[in-house]
């Protein structure tokens, strides 16, 4: 650890404990590291709630400080979990002290006599560098609810959290490389956050990924460039920075509902309410043929003209549902649908005596929608996902070398003129960064092949929206034309999108601007 100094280890080390503690809920989280020369596991960090401490090298009480591997008649120590844990390279797991074996449940007392403590479920993993090296050993112990009561066994998740976890904690040990490992370390954790959008909305957890991999290819044509941006040049910091801005600048949709995320059509909720319209339609027609039947009962001399009325009521019926199904799908919608809309709406059929609507007010609402899925409430709540991602990377203690990632991340929606959110910057307080990453996103998703709510777009319609932006100043012009000559929509094309998104681009850039 002679590169960086304890202080920078133990920031780390705090924000991998916090990050555990509050994924699996545990109470007590201890890091030992391996000194090979002494033969003793030394400590390096714990937190506990219950004991209400966080201590580190410099803070710990005397008799934490080590634990010995054997004995003066140098039998190995097999009364700590720790060094159980270092002898057999393996997971040492008790879910439930009071069914444990009696092995287990003696070195559990062990530990807990000497931390004044009581274990019900504990966990420790050894921790292995890049060569299969035991570096220390990770030690949680007492996973609780989340109110923080009645203590309960680690869940098959949290052991693969905890394994994957400690094995990064594992690199801040490693002295050949330290450096560069506490940068895979740190990116491995912004991937791990990135990773938790996957369970809520897989489109959008690939974007991230994708928007990332586009803005390198970006920069990286920059920082080549002699022409256009011959004065602009990136560092390898620089680079890093715009790399994780980019795999970061929709973690605030970590806290949007997913039925709001991926809503594909205009009546999705958590199913597709186009399928309770189908229902109550097909029930009007049952009522039409019930209302036939009894008009013919009563007046049999007219059953032809009351099977004509019947039959046309079917076809409008059918009609209107078959547009009612094309509306709820497609992306945009005229006036003059949205009229035909509130014109259905307003119909209703009769079953005994009660009169039912063919929509719902809050179906006609949604399927009014002009132009894609959202609501105007709807859109209001996915738009406040930049201000959440803004919030999550403040919270980031980053170092001064990545100290605009919030910023460039949480102005990828801002536009040059004013009109974009969530703040309404203009030109003047917009980063270049955060110019690339507007464009980037903007490419991204129009040509996105997942989108659950849009068919993607070819990449010379994605191109002619960004010139058109351009045009009317949301976007950077310069940096627009950039991205055509240089090409960089090619190489991403080429690499993520479907044969049949990339068509001939042939464009005069100027006459857009």
């Amino acid at each position: 650890m002679a590169m960086v100094g304890h202080k920078n280890l133990y920031q780390f080390l705090d924000i991998f404990i916090k990050e555990i503690m509050n994924t699996t809920l545990a109470d007590s989280v201890i890091i030992y590291r391996l000194d090979r020369k002494e033969k003793v596991l030394r400590f390096e960090m714990a937190t506990s709630r219950t004991l209400e401490i966080s201590h580190n090298l410099n803070s710990v009480p005397h008799d934490w400080k080590v634990i010995r591997l054997y004995d003066k008649h140098k039998h190995k120590n097999l009364n700590d979990i720790a060094s159980i844990c270092v002898f057999k390279k393996m997971p040492i797991i008790i879910d439930d002290f009071e069914h444990a074996t009696k092995t287990k449940q003696r070195i559990i007392k062990s530990f807990d006599f000497k931390h004044s403590y009581k274990t019900y479920s504990a966990i420790c993993v050894p921790l292995f560098d890049h060569k299969d090296k035991i570096m220390g050993v990770l030690q949680l112990s007492n996973k609780k609810l989340k109110d923080g009561t009645q203590a309960r066994p680690f869940s098959l998740k949290d052991k693969k959290i905890i394994q994957a976890v400690s094995s990064q904690i594992a690199v801040l040990f490693s002295n050949a490389h330290l450096i560069e490992e506490l940068e895979n370390m740190f990116e491995s954790f912004l991937e791990a956050m990135v990773f938790a959008m996957k369970e809520e909305s897989e489109h959008t957890y690939r974007h991230m990924h994708k928007m990332s991999k586009l803005s390198d290819m970006f920069v990286d044509a920059i920082d080549k460039d002699n022409s256009l941006f011959h004065h602009k040049k990136f560092n390898n910091d620089e680079k890093r920075a715009m790399k994780y801005a980019a795999l970061l600048h929709d973690i605030g949709k970590l806290t949007t509902p997913a039925n709001i995320l991926n809503k594909g059509s205009k009546l999705q909720n958590v199913f597709d309410r186009i399928e309770l319209v189908k229902l109550r339609f097909d029930y009007a027609k049952k009522c039409a043929k019930i209302d036939m039947l009894k008009a013919i009962c009563e007046n049999p001399d007219k059953t032809q003209y009351f099977k004509q009325q019947y039959e046309e009521n079917i076809r409008q019926i059918d009609d209107d549902f078959g547009f009612l199904e094309y509306v709820n799908k497609v992306g945009m919608i005229s006036q003059a649908d949205i009229k035909r809309v509130v014109k259905i709406s307003k119909k209703t059929f009769h079953d005994d005596g009660k009169t039912i609507s063919f929509l719902t007010h809050e179906e006609a609402k949604n399927l009014k929608i002009k132009k894609g899925s959202l609501t105007k409430q709807e859109r209001g709540i996915i738009n406040n996902h930049v201000n959440v991602t803004i919030k999550i990377l403040e919270q980031l203690k980053l170092p001064k070398k990545y100290e605009k990632i919030p910023e460039i991340s949480g102005n990828h929606h801002e536009k040059l003129n004013g009109t974009g959110y969530p703040n309404g910057l203009t030109a003047d307080k917009i980063s270049f960064e955060a110019r690339i990453l507007s464009i980037s996103d903007v490419f991204e998703a129009l040509t996105s092949t997942d989108r659950p709510y849009k068919k993607p777009k070819s990449v010379s319609k994605a191109l002619k929206v960004l010139f058109n932006m351009a045009a009317h100043g949301e976007l950077d012009k310069s940096l627009v034309k950039f991205f055509y000559t240089s090409k960089v929509y090619l190489k991403y094309a080429q690499k993520y999108l479907t044969k049949e998104q990339i068509d001939n681009v042939t464009f005069d850039v100027d006459s857009f601007f």
